[in-house]
């Protein structure tokens, strides 16, 4: 067969230019995105072929694959065959793929956010598989029908569809549009927002359609036979079957160079494509026409072996009718696997048959599969469509169960549902399969379905029942899920009383208890519950709950300010889980704590190191705390002042919300924006959020808003009765970072009496070798006691820990402190100091209100407090977007780049758009130009 050519397309001649522009485009590295709209049959995927013929010719790497109706419930279905993924022999970077997608263990009972984050890896692994491709040369993706597509998959591509535009990129993608699918509408429109091109194909004109039936019949049409072909509405794939089917059942004349169909084909029209498609195949005996209605039940292709196995027919035997079949155009053979050319063909097979022969057929495919040892998911699809389940499909779900639940748990928690039907199930495998299904709602995100079926199960189940202890365990999940923290810690002592549960059971119940009260900010209880997980867990040899009572307790001595206590407990829970397994049903993120704990002793390049770690370890093995690593990044820019770098993280990460860290994230992007004088950007975010652990932040950017907005009175007193009474778990002296902020709006309202008590309650930093604490004291101290000589103390420390923000602050006061007191010369010097720090910062707010405050002195800064980072062209980057900048140019991937910089490949993508928009340009090559034109470095 030869090879379909774009110019053979009849009546798609500006569609044709438009791909070939975009392919041109994309191999000049300017990414491009064209959406194809259209019915079926409307020419989606001849447009596909020819594109990918030239696009090949082009030196692009194709990268082409259609999703399967069957295959909807599949994680990431046809992103995998895209991928390559699916290949007997998948490239080495798409291997990387095929682990993580094979890694079911550690999903094994997760919670919903557990399932969610390993999509969320899954995505990140095959874009970086993508950018990898990338860099070595154009690449074009090319996905077909994509209205079926999976929603994992569509994740997938929404998430390239941001980045598209970077790349050396063809993605094209053909879908039905009126498919009525929300996910699939909201793609179309994201992609359409950021660029992408939408092709919506309509029907053939007139002209067109005889033009069509012209070529096929090699006659011009006559008046009458192109009324019969106006029925099939302009669709290519109609008037070509219609046009064949007249043709082939002699209902065609010819007169003259004219094709005009007989009388008998005006009054015998077919009423329906089934009817025209099935005639068009009259070339097929019966015995193969009935070979592939079985066939036809196969919705996402078959292999030679299955349809053996069903029709109970030796391959021998069936080779001559498929290989006719494959001949004739009816099926396809792509690497072993068969399907039909057109899908109206298989459904006219399926609308063909007795209404009860399709279940019957899908059940006894189901059923060959799960003799040969199908992969689960297959089964399972037939099994969906079929009738009802007999014993030996009972038998097979009963051992299926968990890894199906693992790998498609939608489709495991029907099927589970539909096997819990069966008359007469034996109690103890219906008991099973109830704690199952459990795990499958959890995995979907149905945490209150899930909550409502434990309900149920617990009812049903013998009070004495070793079930009772795993099904109390999901029930706490799938409270915990759903934010109930306190009915999660209420079904957690629940469980620690039934008289079944056993030491390792109780370990892990006293761990999650612990988890919980951290939330709830309870630290007596949490940390006696974190000293009986401990205890349970050395005990009975589990040194992961162990661990986990020991993260749990180190979190304890964070918030109570005994950080070096804490740091020793976290590595502790580290050290403990060195080569353990981790278990999706019992996550904790000593790392984490280990960071925080590290930060607080103003060991920021050792807390960056924790935090990569932690970052890395959830990457590859899956967590629902991934998150909080970025929050706690976010967190420690935020003091060392590489905002932009912070900004880009949030940016990156936009919608996370694992275990409530989002408020976390809006409140950090808050305080920067509001520095940056723009203190309504998070304005509406902050009214309404529920801020849950992150009060404390989200108080702190809401006070400074009302400061940035003249209302500074309610400012201070939001802040210091937040320092005053805590908040949360979060005592007077874990709340320290505030208080140069309580201290500075104190002097602004005259609460002298205020700051002097939380200088009080700072005391104990006197001593410490911690700069920043000591720095923060000193801060208090210059303010409440007048005193430039400790300001300009606190400003040496603060500087020693390397916090921009706080030392400007601290500069700041010594300036307006020797401004009254005469010193104007030292003033000038002092605000020169902090101007210079606002600047590095972009902190126009904090520049603005230092001027103001030192203007009735008659001070105006000098040369060195003016500077400012420039909007665009190369000296507007930052530090890290210039080293991305430079790798970029070098040919590396984000994936890559993301590796050499030890940030997340997301977050890298963050800093590519903004490099391309402070320079003004729209591609990575552009960035390697602009990089070459570089003067070289000076000595």
């Amino acid at each position: 067969m030869g090879r379909l050519s774009l110019d053979a397309l009849i009546g798609r001649d500006l569609e044709v230019e438009l791909l070939r522009k975009a392919a041109v485009d994309a191999a000049s590295g300017k990414g491009q995105m064209i959406l194809l709209d259209g019915e079926p049959g409307a020419g989606k995927t001849s447009l596909l072929d020819g594109l990918a013929v030239e696009c090949a010719d082009g030196q692009h790497r194709i990268l082409r694959a259609a999703a399967e109706r069957l295959e909807q419930r599949l994680p990431f279905g046809v992103a995998s065959a895209c991928l390559g993924v699916r290949d007997l022999a998948p490239a080495p970077a798409a291997g990387r793929i095929t682990e993580l997608l094979r890694r079911d263990g550690a999903l094994r009972g997760a919670v919903a956010s557990a399932m969610s984050h390993w999509e969320f890896l899954v995505v990140e692994e095959m874009l970086s598989v993508l950018e990898e491709w990338c860099a070595e040369g154009p690449v074009a993706v090319f996905l077909d029908d994509l209205h079926w597509a999976d929603p994992s998959s569509l994740l997938m591509v929404h998430r390239l569809g941001r980045v598209a535009a970077q790349l050396p990129l063809l993605l094209v993608l053909a879908y039905r549009g009126g498919a009525g699918l929300a996910d699939l509408t909201s793609l179309a429109d994201s992609l359409s927002v950021g660029g992408a091109r939408v092709l919506r194909l309509g029907p053939l004109s007139e002209a067109a359609v005889a033009r069509l039936a012209g070529d096929v019949l090699a006659a011009r049409p006559g008046p009458a036979l192109l009324k019969l072909l106006a029925a099939a509405g302009g669709n290519p794939l109609y008037v070509g079957e219609l046009t064949e089917a007249l043709r082939g059942a002699g209902r065609v004349r010819y007169a003259a160079g004219v094709a005009e169909a007989t009388k008998e084909a005006r009054a015998t029209m077919p009423s329906s494509l089934r009817d025209t498609v099935l005639r068009r195949l009259d070339f097929l005996n019966p015995a193969a026409r009935d070979l592939l209605a079985v066939a036809a039940v196969f919705d996402a292709g078959f292999t030679t072996r299955e349809l053996s196995l069903v029709v109970e027919q030796p391959v021998v035997e069936l080779l001559p009718v498929l290989r006719q079949a494959v001949g004739t155009g009816v099926l396809t053979d792509s690497a072993g696997v068969l399907t039909f050319r057109h899908d109206v063909i298989r459904q006219a097979f399926v609308g063909d048959l007795p209404a009860t022969v399709p279940e019957a057929l899908h059940l006894r495919a189901a059923q060959a599969l799960a003799d040969v040892g199908a992969p689960a998911e297959r089964v399972a699809q037939h099994l969906l469509a079929g009738g009802d389940l007999d014993g030996s499909m009972i038998d097979w779900i009963r051992g299926a169960a968990p890894t199906l639940v693992s790998r498609a748990p939608h489709e495991a928690e029907v099927l589970l549902d539909r096997a819990l039907r069966v008359p007469d199930l034996d109690g103890r495998l219906a008991t099973a399969f109830r704690v199952e299904r459990v795990r499958a709602l959890l995995l979907t995100g149905r945490a209150a379905d899930a909550q409502a079926a434990v309900r149920a199960a617990v009812a049903v189940t013998a009070p004495d029942s070793p079930e009772q202890v795993e099904l109390r365990w999901l029930a706490i999940h799938a409270q915990f899920n759903q934010g109930r923290l306190n009915e999660a810690l209420a079904e957690t002592e629940a469980a620690l009383t039934l008289a079944q549960r056993s030491e390792v059971d109780a370990a892990r119940l006293y761990g999650f208890a612990a988890q919980c009260l951290f939330f709830l900010g309870d630290i007596p209880a949490l940390e006696q519950a974190a000293e009986r997980a401990i205890a349970a867990g050395q005990r009975s040899g589990d040194q992961y709950a162990a661990a986990h009572g020991f993260d749990m307790l180190a979190n304890a001595r964070l918030f109570e300010a005994r950080t070096e206590e804490g740091l020793e407990l976290a590595d502790r829970a580290v050290a403990l889980m060195e080569g353990q397994e981790v278990r999706a049903d019992l996550t904790m993120a000593p790392h984490l704590t280990r960071a925080h704990c590290l930060m607080e002793l103003d060991a920021i390049a050792a807390s960056d190191d924790a935090f990569d770690a932690g970052m890395r370890l959830s990457e590859r093995l899956g967590g629902i705390y991934y998150h909080w690593y970025v929050n706690g990044k976010v967190t420690l820019r935020l003091l060392d002042g590489r905002w932009d770098d912070a900004l880009a993280e949030i940016e990156a990460n936009q919608g996370a919300d694992s275990l409530g860290v989002a408020p976390g994230l809006i409140s950090s992007a808050a305080l920067i924006t509001i520095h940056r004088g723009a203190p309504d950007r998070y304005r509406a975010e902050l009214e309404s959020i529920d801020p849950g652990f992150f009060d404390y932040r989200r108080r702190w950017a809401r006070a400074l808003m009302w400061e940035a907005q003249g209302r500074v009175e309610p400012a201070y007193r939001l802040l210091y009765e937040s320092w005053e009474h805590g908040v949360g778990p979060l005592t007077q002296q874990a709340l320290h970072r505030i208080c140069p902020d309580v201290a500075r709006l104190g002097a602004i309202v005259d609460d002298r009496a205020g700051i002097r008590r939380v200088t009080a309650a700072l005391a104990s930093f006197r001593s410490t070798r911690i700069a920043s604490k000591r720095g923060t004291l000193l801060f208090c101290e210059g303010v409440a006691e007048a005193d430039a000589g400790k300001a300009r103390q606190a400003a040496e420390a603060y500087g020693a820990a390397g916090f921009t923000l706080y030392q400007a602050y601290a500069n700041e006061i010594v300036a307006l402190l020797l401004a009254r007191q005469g010193d104007l010369t030292g003033a000038r010097l002092a605000v020169d100091e902090a101007l210079s720090g606002y600047a590095m910062l972009d902190a126009s707010w904090d520049t603005a209100r230092a001027l103001a405050a030192l203007r009735p002195f008659g001070i105006r800064p000098g040369v060195r407090g003016q500077r400012r980072r420039p909007r665009t062209g190369w000296a507007a980057l930052t530090g890290t977007e210039r080293r991305v900048a430079m790798l970029v140019a070098e040919g590396l991937s984000n994936p890559a780049i993301a590796t050499r910089l030890f940030l997340s490949r997301r977050t890298v993508q963050t800093h590519v758009s903004e490099i391309l928009t402070k320079l003004g340009i729209t591609s990575r090559v552009e960035i390697a130009v602009a990089v070459s034109r570089l003067p070289p470095p000076t000595d």
